[in-house]
Formats: structure tokens, sequence, C-alpha cells
């Protein structure tokens, strides 16, 4: 798989990654502010002598200290300091959950302990953290009675050896004088060996002044002080969102990339990379197409006739016929798998890009320009009248549904002209109670010679072949039918099991596969909620009856009034459209309409009008009255006459 693919992916599941990351990040904000702020008061203690204090520092001294402070570190939260702690404030607390609150830190350079107190209460950490460092002193032997008194006796006898060491000295230097005056050699070694006796006394007062001096150092590198005792924390340590929030976050990302690598590895969709091998699923691959810019509708725009979206569906319609080898394409049947495929979307375009100038199909159809008729026989959701802009009134259920000899005159009425040349649009018309039986028959056979006999080529968009049945009964009349699927998103075992169904058939020539979405991470496509559209609970002509309230309601309007008038959604059903499309056609004044507040109405002699030049509206010329600004004028001016004939 090379980097185009890779790429390919991540547009595929963009939204998969940022949704994961954006929620990940998001939970874990608000879980961050709703945790307690926790803050941390710091005691420093000094292990060992103040070096400044110290002229004469012994660096070898260091590494003891280091490791005392180390072990005092770990006294602090054990239970002996703990439990002292505790009895001495009174808390509410165990030693266990007093522990946990303590964390220390050792600064071996500085001779150097810092003991932590995290607490969600500033004040209450400081008090704890001041006396946790007050208990390592009195445990330690700086704090023992026993220990105070020993040193003050050693104090008292280094100070009483040190006055006995100057008097001995001062009896030497007073014995070595009086030598001087001494002539008998008895005297002078009377006075050598006092003299000696008292050299001796002195050395002994020296080593044991030494001794005493050793003990008093040794007791000063096992020595705790308070350095700075801890303050009030204004500031909590804890928790730290933006930490949380970045951690959160990528925990999120890697969870959404394997999430993706997971589903890319166990997908059962089929994909475009595969279809550039010309084939798939053993049967040829016809090209691949993408959704053009939301801007730009569901129809080509000629403003983009050589964008790479158009050269891509010029590429699928000539890779169509091609399919054929040679034999003649007059009737072509676009379905799909499941709904959602883009079939409607691609069936439009191919008609466009088929009737446009300079779009003739060449030797296939030896005609200079290429008279189009795309018909909508997706009867139980109808879309293409939306697609082109116009009622849903007459289409081909309501042909299917009169007998063979009325074809011609219904298919004169049904048959709309659109905005692109050449290009003619059968609606479906009503939706029918049962559509298989209505194509299931004589009539539409019929029907579908009628349709031939005006055009160059007809273009069927039908109903998800796994979904209805007509589907599979259209494509048993057409000349070619091609299956849509979905980049990335249509199921292969629904894919394959369609295209075994086409294979083992016959009497169905089956071209090949279109790929729709290849280069765009959403899909295009509309949802069949059931597959069956919201049919109006109205017949035509029908309206809903005034309720008894407003019967009695003396301010309202006459009866008449209120039967002659329809609101939006009533006026919709009754030209077979949606709501949202009735309003726009109301808010462009395409259909006469009164406003009252927030709701639109629209009289039923205004829409039987509307109707009338509709359904007479046989020509392109005509058609552009119906779409344009003149209806209306047109609609006033008959009203007018109709007033004038009433009164």
């Amino acid at each position: 798989m090379d980097l185009s693919n890779y790429l390919k992916i991540g547009l595929r599941w963009w939204w998969l990654v940022v949704l994961s990351v954006a929620l990940s990040a998001t939970a874990s904000y608000f879980y961050s502010q709703s945790l307690p702020k926790v803050y941390a008061a710091r005691t420093t203690l000094l292990v060992g002598s103040n070096i400044v204090e110290n002229p004469n520092p012994d660096l070898r001294e260091f590494g003891s200290i280091t490791t005392l402070a180390s072990m005092y570190g770990e006294l602090a939260k054990r239970k002996l300091i703990a439990q002292a702690v505790i009895d001495k404030l009174g808390l509410d607390f165990t030693s266990e959950q007093l522990s946990e609150m303590i964390e220390t830190n050792v600064i071996p350079t500085a001779q150097l302990l810092e003991v932590f107190v995290l607490d969600i209460h500033p004040q209450r950490a400081q008090i704890l953290a001041n006396t946790i460092a007050e208990e390592l002193i009195l445990q330690s032997p700086t704090g023992a009675v026993e220990r105070q008194e020993r040193d003050k006796f050693i104090q008292d006898q280094l100070a009483d050896l040190q006055v006995k060491i100057q008097q001995t000295d001062q009896r030497l230097k007073e014995l070595e004088a009086s030598m001087e005056g001494l002539a008998s050699a008895v005297e002078i070694a009377e006075a050598q060996l006092k003299l000696s006796e008292l050299e001796s006394l002195k050395t002994d007062y020296q080593n044991s002044y030494n001794v005493f001096l050793s003990n008093i150092s040794e007791a000063d590198i096992n020595r705790l002080s308070i350095f700075e005792p801890a303050t009030e924390p204004v500031i909590p340590v804890a928790p730290n969102i933006k930490v949380n929030v970045a951690v959160a976050a990528a925990a999120g990302l890697a969870l959404a990339i394997t999430a993706v690598i997971l589903l890319e590895f166990f997908s059962d969709t089929v994909s475009w990379q595969h279809g550039e091998t010309q084939s798939i699923l053993g049967v040829a691959v016809l090209g691949g197409v993408s959704r053009l810019s939301s801007s730009a509708g569901p129809i080509v725009p000629f403003d983009k006739l050589w964008s790479p979206e158009i050269n891509a569906l010029r590429s699928v319609r000539d890779s169509i016929f091609l399919a054929t080898k040679g034999q003649p394409l007059r009737t072509l049947l676009v379905t799909s798998a499941k709904s959602g495929e883009g079939k409607s979307f691609l069936s439009t375009n191919l008609s466009v890009i088929t009737a446009a100038p300079g779009s003739s199909l060449g030797s296939v159809i030896a005609v200079p320009g290429s008279k189009v008729i795309l018909v909508d026989a997706d009867l139980r959701k109808p879309s293409l009248h939306a697609t082109f802009d116009m009622p849903n009134l007459l289409g081909l259920a309501d042909i299917l549904a009169m007998p063979e000899i009325m074809i011609e005159n219904m298919l004169k009425k049904a048959l709309k002209p659109t905005q692109i040349n050449n290009l003619l649009l059968l609606p479906a018309g009503r939706n029918p109670h049962d559509p298989g039986s209505l194509v299931n028959s004589p009539t539409f056979l019929s029907l579908l010679e009628a349709l031939k006999a005006q055009a160059d080529l007809v273009i069927i968009d039908s109903g998800p072949v796994s979904e209805v049945i007509e589907t599979k009964v259209i494509a048993n009349a057409v000349d070619g039918v091609i299956l849509v699927v979905s980049d990335g998103r249509s199921r292969r075992r629904l894919v394959k099991r369609v295209v075994d169904y086409f294979q083992h058939k016959p009497e169905v020539n089956f071209l090949g596969i279109v790929f729709n979405r290849v280069s765009v991470a959403r899909g295009y496509g509309y949802g069949y909620s059931g597959y069956y559209a919201k049919t109006s609970k109205l017949g035509k002509g029908e309206t809903k009856k005034p309720s008894f309230l407003k019967k009695l309601w003396p301010f309202t309007k006459s009866h008449h009034a209120e039967i002659t008038r329809l609101n939006l959604i009533e006026a919709a059903d009754y030209l077979g459209i949606t709501p949202e499309m009735a309003k726009r056609w109301c808010e462009q004044g395409r259909l006469p309409a009164v406003k009252r507040g927030r709701h639109w109405f629209v009289s039923l002699d205004d829409l039987n009008e509307f109707m009338n030049v509709f359904q007479n509206s046989g020509s392109a010329e005509s058609n552009k009255t119906f779409s344009g600004t003149n209806f209306r004028p047109q609609m006033a001016r008959r009203a007018r006459q109709n007033n004038l004939s009433r009164s």
C-alpha cells in the first residue's frame, strides 16, 4: 500500500480521529475541572551542621549526610511520625491516610531535605508540613533529652579540660624558669622529673579534649534543623488541566488510529484502489466519480465542464458505451445494491453529460447530438423531480396505471423539459401502492418502446436492487445495467450478491461497476427510511376540514375561505413535493402564496392554475415561463379575469 492509499484512508476516517481527540480532550477538561484543587506546603530541613557557619567543612561528610537525609525522608512517611503528628494536632486521620499525603525530596548538593504535604486545604497543609518537621527533629538524636544532656556534659568537660591544659602550661613555664637558678644536681633532677610529669599530664588532658571534640563532630553530622518553614500555598499543584487535556488528546488519537487500523483490516467494504486493477469481483470497473461541491448542487454546473470531476463523468460515460462492444445501447438502468450509494446522482449527471452540446454518442448511435430521457423509476422514494426543481404531479406510476392505448397521450403530458437542452424528465408520479405489479406488466414494455422512439438514450434511475423487486424486472427489459457502489462504504458481500444475481441472469446485460465518492470523505446520497416516502393523507383536491371550535369562533374567515386555502404542508402534498421545496417556491415568488406570521398559505384556485400551467408546459420555452419570473404575472392576470367573471 503506497502513501496515497494511506492518505485516502486518513481522509475517509478523519472525522473519527477528530471526534475521538475532541471527545477525549473535552471529557478530560471537564473531569479535571470537577476535581478538587490540591495544594502543596513545603518545609525544608538542614541535615548536619550549617556549612555557612563552619569555617572548615569536611567534604568527606557529604556522602554520609546524603544517606542520612534519605533515611529521614523515608522516616517522615512512616507510621511513627504520622501517628505522632495526628496525636499532636488531634486530626481525624489514620496514619496511612496521612502518609499518603506526604512526599519528600533530597537535595544532596545542599544538605537539604524537603518535606511536602498535599492537601485540599492550604492552611492545613502548612500546619502539617511544619509539624512533621518538628516531629522528625524530636525523633532524631538532635532532639533526644539524653542526647542534649550528654552534649552538655561534653561541653562542660571540654571547658574543664581546656582550663586544666592552660594551668599545666603555666606550671611548665614556671618550672622551666626556676630550673635556671638551680645549682645542685639533686635539685635539677627533681625539677626535671616534675617537668616530665607535667608534660605527661598535659598530654593526657589534650587527648581527652580531642576525644570529646570528636564526639561533638559526629553529633553535628546527625543533626536536623529547620532551614525554611512552610508557608501557606496559594497556587494549586493539581489538577494540571493542560497536562491532563494533552495526555487525554494523545490517548484519543492513539485510540482512533488503532480503531482505524482495525476497521480497515477487518473491513468488508469495496474500495476504489481495487478498482484501479480494471476489475473487481469478476466484473469490469467502468470508472469512478466524486461528488461535486455542495454549492454546485446535484446537477453538473456548466461553468465547470472541463474540471476533473466532469472529465471523470465523461470517462464513465465512454466506458459504458465501450462495454457494449458495438451493440446498440438505447436503454440504460442505473441501480445500486442499497440506498445511499449515489445512483440518482450518477444517473442525473450521466444524462446531463450525454445531452450536453457536443456529447454525441458517436458510432454507437449515429446521431449528431444525443436526445436523452431520464426516467425516475424509483417509485418508492422519487427524487429526480426535486433535483430539477419541478412538481411531481404526473409521471411513470400514473402512465403505468393506465391502459396501453393511452400511453402516447399520457407521455406527452408527463414528459417535462429541463434546463438542459435535449434532456427530458419523466418523473415518478404519485407513490403507488404496489410498484412491483405496475412495472411487471406489458404496459411498461410498451412505454419503454415509446420512450426509445422519442430519444437516443433512455436512462432509468431505479431503486436499490436488494431492496425493491421492480429493479430486477426493469433489468430484464433494458439494453444495459450498471451498478453504483460507494467507495469504502458498500459492503463487499452485498455487492457480490447483486453481481452474482446479474451474472447468472442471461437476459440481463450487466456492463459493470461505477465507483462513487472516490475523492471525498463524506458521501452523497439520501436516506430511504424503510424505503418508502411519506405519502399524503389527503387525496387530490381534498383539504382539511375546519375544526368545530374554528366554526364557532366569530372572527374566523368564512367556511368557504377555509376550504379554498391550503397551508404549506397541504400545498406540498397537493404538488407531490416536500414542504421545504414548496417553501422555497413561495419565497421565490414562483408559487403564489400569502405569508401570515411565520406560515405560508396558498389559495386552492391559484394552486390549480399553477398546476394547469405546468401540465401544459410541453416545450422548453413554456417550461422557462413556468420556472421563471413571468409565471406570477401570468397567474395574476388570470386571477383578475376570474374575479371579473365572478362579479
